[in-house]
């Protein structure tokens, strides 16, 4: 079943009133005590102090965690599936430890401890990874409680980036309003087909006018695994309309 950013908020709205929550992290000191909810989806208020740094719930500001936060996390969100929360958002937002750990303390929601698969030249080591919140709706625990789910889940990272190297954009035919990073976008998308299909083991038809262009200093058309004419391909003789 879909997570929606109204069913984050109602659960964090249920959590025991006027309660200071600890944060997951123990490392971190702080407590946070939600002081409103809007109903149906956010944004959620709070507060957060250190008492070890002299701080107090009296003097500390005011703060929100937006529909737009709990919608991105929403979706992001699988049964059983645990995630990182610094992954989904990146630095986009400073709140994202407090969400963590409001819906930790809520009956559906766990963190956990990922073991992470380091490759390091020819040697692999599992180390202890970043914490992580997985979703159990068929396990509920007592609410206003954070609890650790045990699991023995190991991630591991794969390289996604992806580097086009001597792409010449302007062998691209002139498309009418397309910008620069439009035609940039195109070839790499372009080149990306063909090198996937490629390593698949397929063959890959590449259109008249993206044929010309250049990369690593050869057309697109000369690449391997791009066919040279559909003509020739005996799967279309008899799809005579199709080949034109």
């Amino acid at each position: 079943m879909r997570v929606t950013a109204a069913n984050l908020a109602q659960a964090i709205a249920n959590l025991p009133r006027n309660t200071q929550f600890n944060y997951v992290n123990v490392r971190n000191s702080g407590r946070i005590i939600v002081t409103n909810v809007q109903l149906p989806e956010g944004p959620i208020e709070f507060k957060r102090f250190d008492p070890k740094k002299g701080e107090t719930l009296h003097s500390s500001k005011s703060e929100s965690i937006s529909t737009q936060m709990l919608w991105r996390l929403a979706n992001a969100l699988q049964e059983d599936v645990p995630v990182n929360l610094d992954r989904i958002f990146g630095a986009s937002y400073n709140t994202r430890a407090v969400l963590e750990s409001l819906l930790a303390h809520t009956p559906e929601f766990y963190w956990c401890k990922l073991d992470r698969l380091e490759v390091m030249n020819t040697q692999k080591n599992i180390k202890k990874g970043h914490k992580h919140l997985i979703y159990r709706p068929n396990d509920p625990h007592k609410n206003g409680v954070a609890i650790e789910h045990t699991t023995n889940v190991i991630i591991s990272e794969m390289n996604l980036d992806v580097v086009h190297q001597s792409v010449d954009i302007e062998t691209i035919l002139p498309t009418k309003g397309m910008t620069i990073e439009e035609k940039r976008r195109h070839a790499q998308i372009q080149i990306s087909l063909v090198k996937i299909g490629h390593y698949l083991g397929y063959r890959t038809w590449v259109a008249a006018n993206d044929r010309g262009l250049q990369y690593n200093g050869k057309s697109i058309a000369q690449m391997d695994g791009v066919i040279d004419n559909l003509r020739n391909e005996q799967v279309l003789q008899s799809y005579d309309k199709a080949i034109r």
